[in-house]
C-alpha cells in the first residue's frame, strides 16, 4: 500500500513538472522577449542629448508644418535607465536591438556637433535626420559615414536618407557623403529623385555641397524642393519642370552656368512659392510663368533679366509678393484690368522700366508696400482708392505733378 502511494505521489510530481514546463514553453512562444538597446548606444545617446540645448526659438515651425512634421523636443523622452528603443525619434533593429534610425528633425535642438560627438558612436545607424534644428557651425566628418551602404537599400520604397537641411552654417568635408550614395547608376539613368515617396527635399544653404546628378526625373510626389546656395548643373535646372506636383521651389543664390529661365517652369501649375533670387539668370522672362495660377510668392530679383514684363503675369490672381528688382527690364508695366487683385508687396526697383503707372496700381485694396525707385517712370501719380498703403518708394524716376492727397 505504501509503495502504491509513493508511486502515485511520484506520478503526480512528474505530471506537475510537465504541466509547468508546458505552460512556460507556451508563454515563451506566445510572448517573445523584446530585445533592449545596448548599454553603449544608450549612453552615447544620453551624452549627445546632454551636449546640446533644447530651445523653442529654433523650432522652425513653419517649415515643419509645411512638411507635415510635428515640432516638439523629442529628446525630452530620453531618460537614463529606460530602453532607448522606446525613446522618441529612435528606431531599433527588432532582433538585435541595435539603433538603426535616428529622427531628430524639428526637435528644437541648438548647439554644435563636434567631430568627437557621441552621435558618431552608433555604428549600425542607417538613417539620420537632423533637419530644422540649429547646429551652428558644425562640421560633419567623413569618418562618420565610412564604409558602403548596401545596394539593397535602393529596394526600399521609402527614402533612406541623411537630412541636415535648415542648419545653415554647417559644412561638409570632402567625401563626407560618399557612403550615402543610395541610387544605383545602372538603374537610375542618372536621374533624381528616385525615391517614390519623397515629398520634401531641402538641401538649402549647404554652400560646400554639390549636386552632380545631371537631371531630375518626373515626379508626382515631390512638393518641396530647396537647392538654394548649392552648385548643380544647368541640365538639372532645366529639368525642374518635370516635378509636376511641386509647390515650393527655391534655387536662390545657386551656382550654375546661367542662361535663361526654361519655359518648362510653366509646367509647375501647383507651385505657390518660386524664389530665384541671384541665380545668374538672363534673357527674357518666359510667358509660361503666367500658367502658375496658384503662385503667391514670385522672386526674380538680382538677376540679368531683360526685355519687358510679359502680360501673362497678370494671370497670377493669387500673387501676394512680387519681387523683380535689380534686373534690366524695360518697357511699361502691363496694364490689364483686375491684375494682381491680392497683391501685398510689389518691388520693381532698379530696372529700366518706363511709361505711366498702370491703373490697377491704385485699386488693389490689399497693397501695402510699393518699391519703384531707380526706373524711368513718367506722368502723374493718381489718387489711391484704398488706405491700406504703408510704404511707397518712387525716388529717382521722371514723375511729375502734385503729390496726391491719399499719400501725403
Amino acid at each position: 500500500m505504501w509503495c502504491l502511494l509513493r508511486s502515485y505521489q511520484f506520478l503526480y510530481l512528474v505530471l506537475f513538472f510537465l504541466f509547468i514546463q508546458a505552460n512556460l514553453s507556451s508563454y515563451s512562444l506566445s510572448s517573445p522577449t523584446t530585445q533592449l538597446c545596448s548599454h553603449d548606444e544608450a549612453v552615447a545617446l544620453i551624452q549627445f542629448k546632454n551636449s546640446v540645448s533644447v530651445n523653442q526659438l529654433y523650432s522652425y515651425s513653419s517649415y515643419c508644418d509645411y512638411a507635415g512634421i510635428i515640432s516638439y523636443p523629442k529628446t525630452d523622452s530620453w531618460k537614463e535607465g529606460t530602453d532607448c528603443c522606446s525613446w522618441d525619434g529612435v528606431t531599433c533593429d527588432n532582433i538585435k536591438g541595435q539603433v538603426i534610425g535616428l529622427d531628430l528633425g524639428c526637435s528644437w535642438l541648438y548647439g554644435t556637433i563636434p567631430s568627437n560627438s557621441t552621435l558618431f558612436h552608433l555604428p549600425h545607424l542607417q538613417k539620420l535626420n537632423l533637419a530644422f534644428n540649429d547646429f551652428n557651425s558644425s562640421k560633419m566628418s567623413s569618418k562618420f559615414f565610412a564604409g558602403q551602404v548596401p545596394s539593397q537599400v535602393s529596394h526600399l520604397s521609402k527614402l533612406v536618407s541623411f537630412d541636415r537641411s535648415g542648419n545653415y552654417d554647417q559644412t561638409l568635408e570632402q567625401h563626407t557623403l560618399e557612403g550615402l550614395i543610395v541610387v544605383c547608376e545602372e538603374n537610375s539613368r542618372k536621374t533624381f529623385p528616385t525615391r517614390p515617396n519623397l515629398k520634401l527635399l531641402n538641401l538649402g544653404e549647404n554652400r560646400n555641397l554639390s549636386l552632380n546628378l545631371p537631371q531630375l526625373n518626373r515626379s508626382r510626389h515631390l512638393k518641396f524642393l530647396d537647392l538654394s546656395s548649392m552648385s548643380f548643373s544647368r541640365e538639372l535646372f532645366e529639368s525642374i519642370g518635370n516635378l509636376v506636383s511641386l509647390q515650393h521651389l527655391d534655387v536662390s543664390n545657386a551656382f550654375f552656368s546661367g542662361g535663361g529661365l526654361p519655359n518648362s517652369i510653366g509646367n509647375l501649375i501647383s507651385l505657390n512659392y518660386l524664389h530665384l533670387f541671384n541665380s545668374n539668370l538672363s534673357g527674357s522672362i518666359p510667358r509660361s510663368l503666367g500658367n502658375l495660377s496658384q503662385l503667391s510668392y514670385l522672386g526674380l530679383s538680382e538677376n540679368s533679366f531683360s526685355g519687358s514684363i510679359p502680360s501673362s503675369l497678370t494671370n497670377l490672381k493669387q500673387l501676394e509678393f512680387f519681387y523683380i528688382f535689380g534686373n534690366m527690364l524695360e518697357g511699361s508695366i502691363p496694364n490689364e484690368v483686375n491684375a494682381f487683385p491680392n497683391l501685398i508687396l510689389l518691388d520693381l526697383s532698379s530696372n529700366l522700366l518706363s511709361g505711366t503707372l498702370p491703373s490697377w496700381f491704385y485699386t488693389i485694396p490689399s497693397l501695402k508696400y510699393i518699391y519703384l525707385s531707380d526706373n524711368q517712370f513718367s506722368g502723374y501719380i493718381k489718387e489711391f482708392q484704398y488706405n491700406s498703403l504703408e510704404l511707397i518708394d518712387l525716388q529717382n524716376n521722371k514723375l511729375q505733378g502734385p503729390i496726391p492727397f491719399s499719400i501725403s
